[in-house]
């Protein structure tokens, strides 16, 4: 579970990031991902996990290739886990 926590933390700072190269708001993430925005920010500050769907949903709404999001994602922790 903690593996889980972290690495749904590290995909959250991935979509912070790009967030704030794109200028987007949490409104207009919100808004492409059909979630509350209340529930985007407790999301991208770690305070929930992000379900696959939701992190593809984001990826896909910020325009990242996915594979290469998954794959930094994951080599934040090495492959031991």
């Amino acid at each position: 579970m903690y593996a889980n926590k972290t690495r749904s933390a590290a995909a959250a700072a991935e979509f912070r990031a790009e967030m704030g190269r794109q200028q987007m708001s949490i409104q207009e993430l919100a808004a492409h991902v059909d979630l509350h925005p209340n529930t985007v920010s407790l999301k991208l500050r770690g305070q929930r996990s992000l379900s696959l769907d939701e992190f593809f949903l984001m990826a896909d709404a910020l325009r990242l290739d996915r594979a290469k999001l998954v794959s930094t994602v994951a080599d934040c922790f090495g492959s031991a886990e």
